[in-house]
C-alpha cells in the first residue's frame, strides 16, 4: 500500500508542476495526468482485488465491490470530456492569436 501512495504522490506532484507552468499545452498534460491519478486513487481506495470474478454463478458471498469500478468509469468519461473541451479551447486560442499576429504584420 505505501508503494501505491508513493506513486500517487509522485503523479500528483508532476501534474501540479505542469499545471503551474505558463505553457498552455503543459497545463493540458497536467490536467490529463491529474485526472488519471485521481482515477488511480479511487481504484486504490476501493480496495479492488482479484479474489472473486466479476460474474459468479452460485458463490455470491465473495463478490467484488462494483462502486469503485463505476466511479472510475465515470471519472474517465468526465476526464475525456474535459480534455476534449480544453483541446478545442487551446486550438481556438492559438488560431485567434495567429490571426491577430498576421493582421499586425
Amino acid at each position: 500500500m505505501p508503494l501505491f501512495a508513493l506513486c500517487a504522490a509522485i503523479l500528483i506532484s508532476i501534474s501540479v508542476f505542469l499545471l503551474l507552468q505558463e505553457n498552455i499545452i503543459r497545463k493540458l498534460f497536467g490536467t490529463l495526468i491529474l485526472s488519471s491519478t485521481l482515477s488511480y486513487i479511487i481504484l486504490i481506495c476501493g480496495r479492488l482485488n482479484n479474489k472473486a470474478p466479476a460474474f459468479v454463478s452460485n458463490n455470491s458471498h465473495n463478490l467484488s465491490n462494483p462502486l469503485p469500478q463505476a466511479m472510475i468509469l465515470t471519472a474517465i468519461v468526465i476526464a475525456f470530456a474535459l480534455i476534449a473541451y480544453l483541446s478545442t479551447l487551446i486550438r481556438q486560442i492559438l488560431f485567434i492569436n495567429m490571426k491577430n499576429s498576421r493582421k499586425e504584420s
